[in-house]
């Protein structure tokens, strides 16, 4: 950091780095409170994990965002999920960041938390292999087991998130289709 003309960048670049969080905070909470008036709350507050504050850089920004939703009447478990994971960082074949919108059930209800494992990962190769699907799919547990193993059926979409224009974009593109999904994997009673 030898390069007092640096500075200005950094600050800028900073700058910058806000207003994108800023603009992904309001699409996350639009989510929260369109999937809310479905009858969805988010399992927890948490947006992003595994950022760190050791120092190790390549941990110190987000590479994805997430929220998890259960039904609300479902109390602390639940067979349905619906999730929402944005990819900062590009799965392959991408090049701007991806959301990967899905709906899965599980044969057993669930607790809200630990029932995902390593999903980094799992979450990129389940946006890889859905690269080029104009509707919501079925993605089969070859593809999904490692984001979650516990799921006995899983239905996803990916969009690439700069395009969305507004709450209605989000409706019409994640909300909807997302909820269709969750129908289409079938209620148990």
């Amino acid at each position: 950091m030898s390069d007092p003309k640096l500075g200005p960048s950094v600050v800028a670049a900073r700058q910058f780095l806000t207003r994108i969080h800023v603009q992904f905070a309001l699409l996350l909470q639009s989510l929260d409170e369109q999937l809310d008036r479905h009858g969805w709350a988010p399992t927890n507050d948490n947006v992003t994990s595994r950022v760190g504050a050791r120092l190790n850089a390549n941990r110190w920004l987000a590479n994805y965002l997430y929220r998890f939703y259960f039904p609300k009447s479902a109390g602390e478990k639940s067979e349905q999920m619906l999730g929402v994971v944005i990819h900062l960082d590009p799965p392959q074949g991408f090049d701007e960041p991806t959301a990967l919108a899905f709906a899965a059930r599980f044969d057993v209800a669930q607790t809200h938390n630990n029932i995902w494992y390593s999903w980094t990962g799992s979450s990129q190769t389940i946006t890889e292999a859905l690269a080029g699907q104009a509707e919501v799919v079925t993605v089969e547990h070859s593809v999904y087991g490692g984001f979650l193993p516990r799921a006995i059926a899983f239905r996803g979409q990916v969009h690439r998130i700069c395009s969305f224009s507004g709450e209605d974009d989000l409706r019409t593109r994640i909300v909807d289709p997302i909820l269709a999904a969750e129908t289409a994997l079938g209620a148990k009673s």
